[in-house]
């Protein structure tokens, strides 16, 4: 019976790879999803001005009715903007509201969240620190 507990204990050993079990649980604790995330996966512009355009939320992968929430985004340098384009989340990105943006429109004084791209997923450690 001991030499059967002995076999399992270096099978167990060897199948870590020379990890320890704490190191394994380390890394997986480490990456959780942002929760600064918006449920957005596209925009679409509507207004282009020297350092950013204005486009709205798409709010579904039919992107012909993107008619939701007004935002700011910063253009970014060697990109080219246009009416009507298109704004894809990038890939291992979310859209993260972090300020606001207030102009003036024919409806008068207008207050919008500005976007920037964040990562889906951060370091657990990372989430402890801003707490």
């Amino acid at each position: 019976m001991k030499y059967c507990f002995l076999l399992l204990f270096l099978f167990l050993i060897g199948c870590f790879n020379g990890e320890s079990l704490e190191e394994i649980n380390k890394a997986s604790s480490k990456i959780v999803l942002n929760e600064k995330c918006e449920n957005v996966s596209a925009f679409e512009v509507f207004q282009v001005l020297d350092k950013f355009v204005l486009a709205h939320t798409c709010d579904s992968n039919d992107y012909k009715f993107c008619s939701g929430l007004v935002v700011y985004i910063m253009k970014e340098k060697n990109k080219i903007y246009y009416n009507d384009q298109i704004i894809h989340v990038p890939d291992g990105k979310c859209p993260e509201y972090y300020d606001t943006f207030t102009y003036e429109s024919s409806l008068g004084s207008r207050t919008v969240p500005k976007v920037k791209w964040s990562h889906k997923e951060i370091h657990n450690s990372a989430k402890k620190q801003e707490k």
